[in-house]
């Protein structure tokens, strides 16, 4: 099934791509996500401790089950000054 993936700020520019549409397995987690965006862009690899990530708008933990034509989203940490 094919879910989007949408990248903000810092990772968009190191990813060079803002939003793709992957293919996952069937019952694939959030977190199945991230870590197939991880293997295709290894240089977001650094951050992975530091992802905000987000299911169709609502923050995630990763342990939320995709559906077809989900949104997660992968955000950098807000700063503030």
């Amino acid at each position: 099934m094919r879910v989007k993936v949408r990248l903000f700020a810092r990772y968009r520019e190191l990813a060079k791509v803002g939003e793709e549409s992957i293919e996952v397995a069937q019952g694939a987690s959030v977190s199945d996500v991230v870590s197939a965006i991880l293997v295709k862009y290894p240089v977001l690899k650094a951050h992975s401790d530091e992802m905000l990530v987000s299911l169709n708008r609502k923050r995630s933990r990763g342990l939320e089950r995709v559906k077809e034509d989900d949104e997660v989203a992968l955000l950098p940490p807000a700063t503030g000054g």
